[in-house]
């Protein structure tokens, strides 16, 4: 197959600073899926972080996350309830991990996660570049009724060094409107269910 396309690696700072409407329209696509009376896992990164932004005032779930900046949002939203998955500080990421975020997970069943995504390859699947998150992405892909990627198209049709899951792991995939339909074809052949934003 020979050598695939990487995803840039940026910092959370630099990444949560971009002014980028694509994602507030991808996040937004995304946080109409939770629903009244829901439990539902957030995971990292700065795209589930903004659809903790664009969860609405009347909206009454639970999250159960291991991002501080997710935690720290919903910590005023007035019918949110806000489970810390508590462990080891990734500063980069400002996310916890280790071994008790995951045996944490392992108690939880959850109708609904959001899955912080790095790359996303039709054949190799989800992946990243750290083996700890891949441990606990793993572990939320296992632990919910079903999974949204929502990411940019810049990662997909990528690839890491750590897979996480399959593809058809998925639920949803929420992204721009920048891919054309083959491109997704192969995503969509696997079961996702596509929503293309327009920002």
């Amino acid at each position: 197959m020979g050598a695939l396309p990487r995803a840039l690696s940026v910092p959370y700072e630099q990444r949560e600073q971009a002014e980028n409407s694509s994602k507030i329209a991808i996040a937004r696509a995304a946080a109409s899926l939770i629903h009244d009376g829901q439990v539902v896992i957030m995971d990292s990164g700065t795209t589930v972080h903004e659809i903790a932004r664009q969860l609405p005032e009347m909206l009454h779930a639970t999250i159960i996350t291991n991002s501080i900046p997710v935690a720290a949002t919903l910590a005023t939203h007035p019918h949110i309830e806000v489970q810390v998955l508590g462990g080891k500080l990734k500063k980069d990421a400002q996310s916890t991990i280790g071994v008790s975020v995951v045996e944490a997970l392992r108690q939880i069943r959850a109708d609904l996660c959001f899955l912080g995504i790095c790359s996303l390859h039709p054949e190799i699947g989800i992946s990243l570049p750290e083996i700890e998150e891949a441990y606990i992405k793993r572990t939320m892909l296992e632990q919910a009724a079903e999974i949204v990627a929502a990411t940019e198209a810049s990662k997909i049709g990528t690839a890491a060094p750590y897979i996480v899951g399959p593809i058809k792991a998925l639920t949803y995939l929420i992204t721009d409107d920048c891919l054309d339909e083959q491109t997704l074809a192969p995503y969509a052949r696997q079961g996702l269910q596509i929503i293309k934003t327009q920002s």
